[in-house]
């Protein structure tokens, strides 16, 4: 992992934190006003997406992203990529809550939540090849090189 690869997740874990206490305070408030706990987890989530796919679009990924970085279409794409996060989420939610407790359960989700996070914004929505944009966890690998044997010319019929 190159040292811009590097300093992108550090970012984007700034605005995961930033996101995070946004998300949590708004689901406490809910919470705490009786509201349940699937409704204030998806009201929290979608004000912390919107919060984060401002930041990180002008602070995570500037260098990468083009002139229509905040836009309703790069948006969708933001949205939809982070709504499997969300399920993801609050289906940990609903796991854990019982034992846990609300105020627990939703730390661990978050936390679940992270790489997923980071891999859809990387790839997905702030890319300058549409998706071809490589990350962290993607190596390059060389293309298979094949014999004729292999490939069969040996064989006539």
């Amino acid at each position: 992992m190159d040292v811009n690869e590097r300093n992108r997740i550090v970012k984007f874990g700034l605005v995961g934190i930033g996101n995070t206490i946004t998300d949590f305070l708004i689901y406490t408030c809910l919470i705490w006003f009786n509201s349940p706990f699937i409704i204030a987890n998806a009201v929290a989530f979608l004000l912390a997406n919107i919060q984060g796919y401002v930041v990180n679009a002008k602070f995570t990924f500037s260098n990468s992203t083009s002139s229509e970085s905040l836009s309703l279409q790069t948006y969708s794409r933001y949205l939809m990529g982070h709504l499997g996060s969300l399920v993801f989420g609050t289906a940990i939610i609903a796991v854990t809550i019982s034992t846990l407790g609300p105020f627990t359960a939703k730390p661990i989700a978050v936390a679940a939540g992270f790489c997923l996070n980071y891999f859809v914004s990387k790839r997905f929505v702030f890319n300058k090849a549409g998706g071809q944009d490589k990350v962290a966890c993607d190596r390059e690998r060389p293309p298979p090189t094949y014999s004729t044997t292999m490939l069969g010319s040996d064989h006539d019929e």
